[in-house]
């Protein structure tokens, strides 16, 4: 679990990177945690360097479900990334995750302001899939290509009553033997 909890900051990543989760604490635990922190963290970004060859983040060996998770962040942009994933019905989470934080009994902080562009992810079940909007606003998403469940999935359900989800926008979003390329609740 690599928290990225600094303002204005680029992660470049080479194709030939490969980002594996090892032995966290709890297998819910995504391999990167963004904005996980009492305050909005602003302008982050992890961007794969080529487009054509993505770097990846693997999640096949079980100890995370998640390959991204997004909390308070205004300002991002997540492109040029592979997820692998090997899960079932009973462990399946989706690879990348936005929710929000409980600061308090009415503050919450949740990703704002970004951009989700040429993401791939694959082998997941109904219900899970490349992306999950729990809470969100202003989140432009382009070229997701998932295999199995749902690619692009909003809800503010789930046991997240508090979340928000608006101003959602899609272009090029692509499910292949899922579920459903968009699904919301």
């Amino acid at each position: 679990n690599v928290p990225l909890n600094t303002s204005n900051i680029i992660y470049y990543m080479d194709p030939s990177v490969t980002f594996i989760a090892f032995n966290n604490t709890h297998p819910n635990d995504p391999v990167f945690n963004m904005g996980l922190t009492t305050t909005f963290i602003h302008n982050v970004s992890m961007i794969g360097s080529s487009e054509s060859n993505k770097f990846v983040i693997d999640t096949t060996n079980g100890f995370a479900r998640r390959g991204i998770q997004l909390y308070g962040i205004d300002g991002f942009l997540l492109t040029n990334i592979e997820i692998l994933v090997k899960v079932t019905n009973q462990n399946a989470r989706s690879a990348i995750c936005f929710d929000y934080n409980r600061i308090s009994i009415t503050l919450l902080y949740h990703a704002m302001n970004g951009k989700v562009i040429n993401i791939t992810a694959s082998d997941y079940p109904a219900g899970y899939g490349l992306t999950q909007v729990q809470s969100g606003e202003n989140i432009y998403f382009e070229n997701l290509d998932g295999t199995g469940g749902n690619t692009l999935r909003m809800e503010t359900g789930a046991g997240y009553q508090d979340g928000y989800v608006g101003n959602i926008t899609a272009n090029n979003v692509i499910c292949r033997n899922g579920h459903a390329a968009l699904s919301s609740s």
